[in-house]
C-alpha cells in the first residue's frame, strides 16, 4: 500500500505540473495573441479616423470656390462671401463632422480662418515656435499629410487644455503653384482615449495599457508620456518576442506593437507584472486543489483495495513460483475471487488456460522441433542428389567425347550448365550476360532437338553485361515462345532484343507464331 501511495504521489505531482505549465503557457500566449489583435485593431482604428480627416482636406482643397475665397475674397471682408465659404466647408465635412477644430492660414496676407469651435477671420503672426515645429516641416512635405503630435505646438489652439492631434497640408492657389498657404485639422485626444476604451469594454482587456507615439519617437497618447518611456519601448524588439523585463522600470511586461505604414504612428498595448502574476498564482491555486483532493481520494481508495488485492495476488505468486516446466499441474484449483474482482477471476482464469496451453505448446513444440529435423535431412538428401546428377552428365559427356559423338556432349555440358543455374539461389541476383548465356543454353538444347523447324537470332548490346538483374526472366518468356508458337508445318522463328536507352535497359522477344486470341487475352 505504501508503494502504491508513493507512485501515486509522484504521478499526481507530475500531472499537476504539466497541468499548470501547459495551461499558463495556453493562457500566455493566448493572451499575447489576443494583446496583438487588440493592438492591430486600435492602430487601424487610429488610421481611419486620420484618413477620415485626410480626406477632409483633399476634398476642401479640391473646391476652387475655397481655394479663391482663401486667397482673394476674404480680404473683401464680405459677410456674403464669408457665409458661402462657411456653406461650402460644412457640405464637404457636414453638421455633424468628425473633428474638434480646423485652422486654415495664408502665408501670403498673413491671416487665419478658423473654423469649429469658433469661426474667425483674423490676421496672422507665425512665431519661431511655429516655424519650427508646423510650418516648415509642412512646407518640406509639399503638399503631402503632416501628423503633429499633442506635445508640440498648433497653428492655433481654442483652447489650451485641450490636448489635440494635429493633421496639416501645405497647399498653393492652384495644385502645381508655390505652397503659401496651411490647413491644419485637430482631433481631440479625449476622441482618441473614447475609442481605446470602447475597445477595452468590447475585449475585456481593461488591465492593459496603451501608449501611442510617431517615428520620432513624440507621445501622441497619452500625450504626458515620459521621453524616458518612449525611448525605453521604442527599443523593444517586438516582432520576435513579447515578454519583457524592464530595466528601467524594474516590472514584467507582455508588449506587442503595430507601426502603421500609412502614418508611421507606433501602437503599444502592455500588459503589467501584477495581472500576470494574479494569474499564475490563479492556477497555481486550481493546481493545489485538485492535487490535495486527488490524493486523498486515491490514499482513501488504496487503502480500502490493497486488502482485497494482495491475498488472492499472493496466492496466484506462489502458484507461479511452483510451476514446474517437468510437471505441469492443470488438475489443480484456484481460489474463488469472483466476488472480489472481476480482473482477479479473470487473472485466475487466465493463468488456469496458461498451464494448459504451455502444456500444448512444449508438446508441439517437441513435435516441430522432430519435423525440422526430418526436413533438413529431406533437403540434405536432395542436395546429395542435384551433386549426383551434375556428376553423371559430367561422366556421360566425358565418354561421349572419348566416342567421337560430340553432339552428345554438348548437350550434357550445357544441361549440366543449365542444372547448376536454376538450382542455385533464386533469391540472389545475377547478371544480364549469366542470364543470357542460361538462355542460349536453352535454345541450343531446342535447336539440337527441332532441327531447321526452330531457328533463334540474337541481337544484345555488349554494354548490357554487367546490369544485375533477377534470375529466370527471359528464359521463361522463350520457352513460351516455344511451347504456344510451334507448328509442324512451318518453321518457327524466335527473335530476342536487347539495348539501352536514356539509362534504361529494354528486352524485346517476338515470334512469328499466331499469338494468343482475344478471348484467351
Amino acid at each position: 500500500a505504501l508503494l502504491y501511495s508513493a507512485v501515486f504521489f509522484i504521478l499526481l505531482v507530475i500531472v499537476c505540473g504539466i497541468y499548470f505549465f501547459t495551461s499558463y503557457y495556453n493562457f500566455l500566449n493566448s493572451h499575447i495573441n489576443s494583446s496583438r489583435q487588440l493592438t492591430k485593431i486600435i492602430s487601424n482604428q487610429l488610421d481611419e479616423m486620420l484618413d477620415k480627416v485626410n480626406a477632409y482636406e483633399v476634398r476642401i482643397l479640391e473646391s476652387p470656390d475655397i481655394l479663391e475665397y482663401i486667397f482673394d475674397g476674404a480680404s473683401e471682408q464680405s459677410v456674403q462671401k464669408e457665409w458661402q465659404f462657411r456653406d461650402d466647408l460644412y457640405s464637404i465635412v457636414g453638421y455633424n463632422y468628425e473633428f474638434y477644430h480646423m485652422n486654415i492660414v495664408n502665408l501670403e496676407d498673413s491671416t487665419m480662418h478658423t473654423f469649429g469651435e469658433s469661426y474667425y477671420y483674423m490676421p496672422y503672426t507665425v512665431t519661431p515656435e511655429i516655424e519650427e515645429a508646423v510650418i516648415a516641416p509642412t512646407l518640406e512635405l509639399n503638399g503631402a499629410k503632416n501628423i503633429i503630435p499633442p506635445s508640440e505646438p498648433c497653428l492655433y489652439a481654442p483652447r489650451e487644455d485641450v490636448p489635440v492631434i494635429s493633421l496639416t497640408r501645405a497647399f498653393g492657389r492652384y495644385p502645381l503653384a508655390a505652397k503659401t498657404a496651411v490647413i491644419e485639422i485637430q482631433i481631440e485626444v479625449a476622441a482618441l482615449e473614447d475609442m481605446i476604451s470602447e475597445l477595452f469594454y468590447t475585449y475585456d482587456n481593461a488591465d492593459e495599457q496603451v501608449i501611442i507615439f510617431d517615428k520620432d519617437c513624440k507621445p501622441v497618447y497619452p500625450s504626458d508620456l515620459s521621453e524616458s518611456k518612449i525611448q525605453y519601448y521604442a527599443s523593444l524588439d517586438t516582432d520576435g518576442h513579447a515578454r519583457f523585463q524592464s530595466s528601467v522600470f524594474d516590472t514584467g511586461e507582455i508588449v506587442t506593437a503595430q507601426t502603421s505604414d500609412d502614418t508611421d504612428l507606433t501602437t503599444m498595448v502592455i500588459t503589467s507584472e501584477s495581472y500576470i502574476i494574479s494569474n499564475r498564482l490563479s492556477y497555481l491555486l486550481i493546481c493545489g486543489l485538485f492535487f490535495i483532493t486527488a490524493f486523498g481520494l486515491l490514499m482513501f481508495t488504496t487503502y480500502r483495495l490493497a486488502g482485497r488485492i494482495s491475498r488472492p495476488l499472493t496466492i496466484l505468486k506462489d502458484r507461479m513460483s511452483r510451476l514446474d516446466l517437468d510437471r505441469i499441474d492443470t488438475d489443480s484449483e484456484l481460489p474463488d475471487v469472483s466476488r472480489s474482482f472481476s480482473e482477479l477471476d479473470v487473472l485466475y482464469q487466465a493463468y488456469a488456460k496458461m498451464q494448459h496451453r504451455l502444456k500444448k505448446s512444449l508438446d508441439d513444440a517437441v513435435e516441430s522441433r522432430t519435423l525440422t529435423i526430418h526436413s533438413q535431412m529431406m533437403a540434405l538428401q536432395a542436395q546429395m542428389d542435384s551433386h549426383f546428377l551434375y556428376n553423371t552428365l559430367t561422366i556421360i559427356s566425358i565418354f561421349a567425347e572419348d566416342n567421337d559423338d560430340s553432339q552428345v556432349a554438348v548437350i550434357c555440358i550445357k544441361l549440366t550448365q543449365m542444372l547448376r543455374y536454376i538450382t542455385e539461389d533464386i533469391s540472389k541476383d545475377t547478371t544480364f550476360a549469366l542470364e543470357l548465356a542460361h538462355t542460349r543454353n536453352y535454345t541450343d538444347l531446342i535447336s539440337i532437338r527441332f532441327g531447321d523447324l526452330i531457328s533463334f537470332r540474337y541481337q544484345v548490346s555488349p554494354e548490357l553485361n554487367r546490369i544485375r538483374l533477377p534470375r529466370l526472366i527471359i528464359q521463361p518468356i522463350v520457352e513460351n515462345c516455344v511451347k504456344y508458337s510451334r507448328k509442324p508445318d512451318r518453321i518457327l522463328e524466335i527473335s530476342v532484343q536487347a539495348w539501352m536507352q536514356d539509362n534504361f535497359w529494354y528486352v524485346n522477344i517476338t515470334d512469328n507464331g499466331d499469338g494468343f486470341s482475344q478471348i484467351l487475352l
